[in-house]
């Protein structure tokens, strides 16, 4: 099975039915600081210099994300910081803040795999021992209806704001969510809703489900949706249970896995 590179990517996903996407995110707050052991495989996307999203390392050598994080982007001008810890202040363009590999930071791939979910290819990859997400087994999408286990707990984690005043946290913030029925169309028969809606999920960031030592991916960050009348915020997710994105995450997740030197 192969890929074709896209060049074409959809707008960020924002679906308000009476708020614009600036008030959807200030109004989004929460999180706490995440614990040592936790998104281990978040990765933080810089566009010449200015962190844009989040994404989860899907293996030492790809990174899964949002495709509107590489919208009318050349891939030169993309890097990715893997392992990344902690930035101080609200400005994390400079590089000497952030405690990164910067070896293995350059990306020279995009592919859009589905009309929310790029793959980000690293120039070098990311070291073997490096913590990567999990992908659900064929049982586990077909038990969740292709979605994501409902009644638990979900981790969702990236930098966004702590606050109304738009203050960005030191170091990285996670937050736990459970999947609710999506309150507003249009959403497609790939997506699904989670509440609370925390800024500090990055777009492109991952949701992940902790079970039996794995960090199993479920959805990928890709909008919200927000209504000023009722003050109902969510989060909306691209499910990777699809099956036929499952199976293309599942490929490069193998072949890159079981690659001979």
């Amino acid at each position: 099975m192969s890929f074709l590179l896209l060049l074409l990517f959809p707008g960020l996903a924002v679906r308000s039915s009476d708020a614009t996407p600036a008030e959807i995110y200030k109004r989004i707050l929460g999180g706490r600081e995440c614990h040592d052991d936790e998104a281990q495989y978040q990765v933080a996307i810089m566009y010449k210099g200015e962190f844009i999203c989040g994404g989860s390392l899907l293996t030492p050598k790809w990174v899964v994300t949002a495709a509107h994080c590489g919208e009318n982007k050349e891939k030169s001008d993309l890097t990715v910081y893997c392992k990344l810890c902690d930035h101080t202040g609200t400005d994390p363009s400079s590089t000497n803040k952030m405690e990164a590999g910067k070896d293995y930071t350059h990306i020279i791939t995009k592919k859009e795999i589905s009309k929310y979910i790029m793959l980000l290819e690293l120039e070098t990859p990311a070291p073997q021992n490096a913590v990567t997400v999990d992908l659900p087994s064929r049982e586990d999408c077909s038990t969740h209806d292709q979605q994501a286990p409902s009644d638990t707990d979900l981790l969702v984690a990236g930098w966004g704001d702590v606050d109304d005043q738009g203050t960005k946290p030191d170091s990285l913030h996670c937050v736990d969510v459970q999947k609710i029925p999506c309150p507003s169309n249009p959403i497609t028969a790939d997506e699904f809703c989670t509440q609370p809606a925390a800024t500090c999920g990055d777009s492109g960031g991952g949701l992940v489900h902790k079970t039996d030592g794995k960090n199993l991916l479920y959805g990928v960050l890709s909008g919200g949706w927000s209504s000023k009348s009722t003050g109902t915020v969510v989060k909306i997710f691209t499910s990777v249970c699809k099956h036929e994105l499952w199976l293309k995450l599942m490929e490069i997740q193998y072949i890159t896995t079981h690659r001979r030197p």
